[in-house]
């Protein structure tokens, strides 16, 4: 009787092998790279210059925003850029649609006294505003006059949708999460 051997070749094995690892090591670094980019453009750690939002935050603090998905509220902390290009947080005070107005130093939003226990000094005057579509009103916590530059400025105005940022979700000197109010 004759006997039939079966050589089988390692170059299929090997091959497999090899097409294995290769995908295995594009499926790593997509997700290295989705990673950074989710990092990068999702998240943004900021540090604060200036007093313009005292007391809730010094100069030098650290703020992290999310970037991504947020829709801003009455209240939250946001960075928005402004017409320098520069990254300036403040808290919005209007949405689109509302009315604003600061008399003897109390901010008035849609004719009821706003109650702000994380302010600092007192707000000079404004007539009252109608936000236009699109448009928020943000101020910062320090009110004194000359302390923030802010939309209570003609020269700020209110700041439109596509320039704010993101929102404050972690600040890390002092730790503070969500809107600090």
């Amino acid at each position: 009787m004759t006997s039939i051997r079966f050589e089988t070749t390692n170059k299929s094995v090997e091959s497999k092998s090899l097409k294995n690892e290769i995908w295995s090591s594009i499926r790593f670094f997509g997700i290295l790279i989705l990673l950074f980019l989710f990092l990068k453009f999702g998240f943004s750690i900021s540090t604060i210059s200036g007093y313009s939002m005292v007391p809730t935050f010094d100069d030098g603090s650290l703020v992290i925003t999310n970037n991504l998905i947020y829709e801003p509220e009455h209240g939250d902390i946001v960075i928005y850029t402004d017409s320098n290009g520069f990254n300036v947080i403040k808290r919005v005070i209007g949405l689109p649609g509302d009315q604003i107005l600061i008399s003897n130093g109390v901010v008035y939003l849609n004719n009821v006294a706003l109650e702000e226990n994380y302010t600092f000094g007192s707000a000079s005057d404004m007539s009252l505003q109608t936000l236009p579509a699109d448009s928020y009103f943000l101020i910062g916590d320090h009110r004194t006059p000359g302390e923030s530059f802010d939309s209570r400025s003609p020269e700020v105005g209110s700041i439109h949708r596509e320039d704010i940022k993101g929102e404050m979700l972690l600040a890390l000197n002092p730790f503070i999460l969500g809107s600090g109010r």
